[in-house]
């Protein structure tokens, strides 16, 4: 295993524990007994940064927010990374490179918590990030489902 700093387990429906810590991602084969480690590697597709907060899966993605490192999706079937930045011109991209925590809903959206900079959601449909802007009046709560 990577670190004993720990953030997030995660089970995937291929019988895997996937571990997201502060030093890279882990993932427990069960049936093996082994560990296979995932770390950023400079001027190489994979991981942006090793510092990790959340995971959350939605079809055969795994979700991965990173600190200051913005937002990777490993697809889980080929192993591969693709990586989200923040981009002040792109008003599609993701809010913040800070993300804090990961969520899906029942129509496969990926919600996006960032530090300091709101949520944005991600729709496979649309194939973009969408900032939300709530009013003072609105509770997240409602805007889940």
């Amino acid at each position: 295993m990577l670190s004993r700093d720990i953030e997030k387990l995660l089970a995937d429906i291929r019988g895997n524990i996937w571990i997201a810590t502060r030093g890279g991602l882990s993932k427990y084969i069960i049936s093996s007994g082994r560990f296979k480690n995932f770390v950023a590697t400079p001027g190489q597709s994979g991981l942006m940064i090793d510092d990790l907060l959340d995971l959350c899966i939605e079809n055969d993605n795994l979700w991965i927010a990173t600190e200051n490192g913005g937002l990777s999706q490993f697809d889980l079937r080929s192993e591969t990374f693709t990586n989200y930045s923040y981009d002040k011109f792109d008003p599609y991209s993701i809010v913040n490179n800070s993300i804090w925590a990961l969520h899906t809903d029942k129509q496969n959206r990926v919600w996006v918590g960032s530090y300091a900079k709101g949520i944005c959601v991600y729709d496979r449909l649309d194939s973009k990030f969408q900032a939300l802007r709530f009013a003072d009046s609105v509770r997240f709560d409602q805007c889940l489902y």
